[in-house]
């Protein structure tokens, strides 16, 4: 699996900025969260749903920060809290010693595309469901971290696409095989830009 887009991480980091409502919009809806394109733009009256949207605001910003940040377990961790801020009193983190040293060899994977990389990340992370609540939040911007850095473009799930999205992540739990989900949201969920 190759890159399918190549950019600096300025004009990714851009990219994202240029895209932010689309991006809000979709990640809200994605976490179920069932708000219009209007009401993400006009201002949520939902106090739960006013937070989750702050949430996915800031932890976007938080994504363009740190360019040198170590992209690892407590990476993972402070994107969590970020995300559920305000959602839930505490939240139960459930990786084991081998599971972070799991998600530290797929993230440094040096044959592999990073695209490929951040998209493994992302599966292995909804596969084992790691916290008590929030995974696929946490699964798609801790893959977007990963996607930013290396200039790859953005992973976002289009509302018309969240069905196909839940029912990916059903056969990944039953199954265990990743590759048909990957091929998937290599096809329909990346964005990006091709510099040449």
């Amino acid at each position: 699996m190759k890159n399918k887009f190549v950019m600096s991480r300025p004009r990714n980091a851009a990219y994202i900025q240029k895209n932010m409502d689309m991006l809000l919009y979709n990640a809200m809806r994605l976490a179920r969260y069932d708000v219009t394109q209007e009401e993400c733009l006009q201002g949520i009256q939902d106090e739960e749903k006013a937070l989750a949207y702050a949430n996915f605001k800031r932890t976007f910003e938080y994504l363009q920060l740190d360019k040198d940040a170590e992209i690892d377990y407590h990476y993972l961790l402070d994107l969590h809290t970020l995300l559920m801020e305000g959602l839930q009193a505490g939240f139960t983190n459930n990786m084991t010693d081998e599971q972070i040293e799991e998600l530290n060899r797929i993230i440094n994977q040096p044959a592999k595309a990073n695209t490929e990389i951040a998209i493994d990340a992302m599966l292995y992370i909804l596969d084992k469901r790691l916290f008590e609540d929030g995974d696929i939040r946490v699964a798609l911007m801790f893959a977007n971290k990963i996607m930013l850095e290396n200039g790859c473009g953005v992973i976002t799930v289009p509302p018309m696409y969240d069905d196909d999205f839940r029912a990916h992540l059903r056969e990944l739990n039953v199954t265990g095989d990743s590759e048909p989900f990957k091929n998937w949201v290599f096809k329909c969920c990346l964005r990006g830009e091709r510099m040449f």
